[in-house]
């Protein structure tokens, strides 16, 4: 009966721990995810979320092309 009772607590303190270290793991995720949807406070944003931000300036995509120089002419 007591050891029963024992790998029942300690079965139900290894999931919580569990179940604590995945919350401990999606929360930054979640919270960036709903802080780039909302409105950005500084003036120079114009009240656009960060989403909107990136789509508006062309920099939501990464750029594949290779930089090139003007060939040098003598």
């Amino acid at each position: 009966m007591i050891p029963k009772t024992c790998s029942m607590i300690i079965s139900a303190l290894a999931r919580g721990l569990c179940a604590l270290l995945l919350a401990a793991l999606l929360a930054p995720f979640v919270f960036f995810a709903w802080q780039i949807t909302r409105p950005m406070g500084m003036p120079e944003f114009h009240g656009l979320s960060y989403l909107q931000f990136l789509a508006d300036t062309g920099r939501g995509m990464i750029s594949l092309q290779i930089p090139t120089r003007p060939a040098i002419r003598m």
